[in-house]
């Protein structure tokens, strides 16, 4: 595979975050640092010509923020709460759609499971900020990781 998936995702995750949610992504300088205590972190798998796994991980705050942008209402709106988990699992799911053709061309066939979010505490979210496929941004002021495991055909 000659493209590198991880640049790739991290140029979609950017393009979708800009045009669904209306924010503006950047990679930091340093490591990223929170005071934010819960954190929800979506997954969803694909197969094609690969198969592989992408993932999504935001403090709670920046989740209402991004839902809040997506419906046009204020993050503290009850509607916004009533949806973070599934407008961050339909952000994953376009995410993984342009991904999938960005990396396997207009032509591939890819199949994409239902996104699955989860809750994770402080320890699990540095763990995942540590992992080495983690791509780290910076969107609203607020830290978000996102990772891509692939699997080659063999």
């Amino acid at each position: 595979m000659a493209e590198d998936p991880r640049q790739i995702m991290a140029d979609t995750l950017a393009a979708v975050l800009e045009n669904m949610t209306f924010t503006f992504v950047d990679s930091p300088e340093e490591e990223v640092q929170t005071t934010d205590t819960e954190f929800l972190h979506a997954t969803i798998t694909f197969d094609g010509p690969s198969s592989g796994v992408l993932g999504l991980a935001a403090p709670r705050g920046l989740c209402a923020e991004l839902a809040a942008g997506i419906l046009g209402l204020d993050a503290d709106e009850p509607e916004v709460a009533e949806n973070i988990s599934d407008i961050l699992g339909e952000l994953l799911n376009v995410t993984c759609g342009n991904f999938a053709t960005a990396m396997f061309g207009e032509t591939g066939v890819v199949n994409q499971s239902i996104p699955q979010i989860t809750r994770l505490d402080e320890t699990a979210w540095r763990g995942l900020m540590a992992r080495p496929e983690a791509v780290k941004f910076i969107v609203d002021d607020a830290p978000l990781i996102a990772h891509v495991v692939m699997e080659e055909r063999r």
